[in-house]
């Protein structure tokens, strides 16, 4: 019954946070208690919950206990990506470079996150001593549906890496490709304005 409680306030709680009611979520956290009973699903929500109210420490704690499940199911698995990218992006913010690395290398290559595992795999490296380490994750990234904002920062991010390592010629080659790219979206974005348009 309990945790079902606790299922009931989440759900509440989250509904007040989608709608930009903050205030009207914060007093439901405290009735927000943790079980055994609680499954994989709820303790993802439970982590988004504190962390969209800034309760962080409260937030790496469920998304933490998200990551470590043993996954049998694509939703548990995508479920155990967004927990540690979640944890990823926490160390990242703390500058916790090595630790951060450690869980990002665990997101799967090519789940619905994976992109942006990538990208911040890549910033691991590229705030440690080791800089041209985050050329591998950017790159592969790089060769990803360009539409992604992920992607395009990777794009940004890799002439960047190699004019900070003095290969300047190579930085401005990877600059120009990312130019032509750019230009090349929007002028099929524009494409497409012109068609929804015409009468």
């Amino acid at each position: 019954l309990e945790s079902r409680a606790t299922e009931h306030t989440l759900l509440l709680a989250l509904c007040h946070i989608r709608l930009g009611e903050a205030d009207q979520a914060k007093p439901l956290l405290p009735y927000l208690k943790d079980d055994p009973e609680l499954g994989t699903f709820t303790r993802f929500n439970l982590g988004s919950a504190f962390a969209q109210m800034g309760q962080l420490n409260k937030a790496g704690r469920y998304f933490s206990q998200v990551a470590e499940t043993k996954a049998t199911d694509e939703n548990s698995l995508v479920l155990k990506d967004q927990a540690t990218l979640a944890l990823g992006v926490k160390l990242l913010k703390q500058e916790k470079w090595l630790e951060a690395r450690d869980l990002l290398e665990h997101i799967r290559l090519y789940g619905p996150v994976a992109n942006r595992g990538l990208l911040a795999l890549g910033w691991t490296y590229f705030n440690s001593t080791d800089q041209t380490g985050a050329l591998t994750p950017w790159l592969e990234l790089a060769e990803r549906d360009l539409a992604d904002p992920a992607v395009q920062e990777a794009l940004l991010n890799i002439p960047y890496v190699y004019e900070q390592q003095g290969a300047l010629q190579e930085a401005l080659n990877r600059y120009r490709e990312a130019h032509r790219i750019f230009q090349q979206q929007r002028n099929s974005l524009d494409n497409v304005k012109q068609e929804i348009q015409k009468p």
